[in-house]
């Protein structure tokens, strides 16, 4: 039996580190799996006492020679797999990092699924 993609925007294979921001003083270092427009899978071996909906901020760092390349915004955590890492969704971006999202899906999508 098949099952229909219930996903409404591709996600690309995108191995790449991410911090996650929870307040000023606590951040975290993951590495995404796979990201979309709209959303991103963290992995991570702890979840420091996340759960479900809690709102942070992430930084992508795109190029390590070029520290000016970042996509940064706030996400909302929409799942949780513990021991693996949890599923992110971006909200309240600006136009200009939605853009860099859309290029970075749309540059890789040769790797999605």
């Amino acid at each position: 039996m098949q099952y229909p993609n219930r996903r409404l925007y591709n996600r690309v294979n995108f191995l790449r580190p991410i911090l996650i921001i929870i307040d000023p003083q606590v951040s975290i270092n993951g590495r995404l799996r796979d990201i979309s427009t709209k959303a991103a899978f963290v992995e991570m071996k702890y979840n420091v006492y996340l759960k479900r909906d809690d709102e942070l901020k992430f930084k992508i760092q795109m190029d390590n020679e070029d520290p000016e390349s970042v996509i940064e915004g706030n996400a909302r955590i929409s799942r949780i797999a513990p021991g693996e890492g949890l599923a992110i969704y971006f909200f309240d971006l600006s136009a200009a990092q939605t853009k860099q999202l859309e290029q970075l899906v749309a540059s890789n999508s040769s790797n999605g699924y």
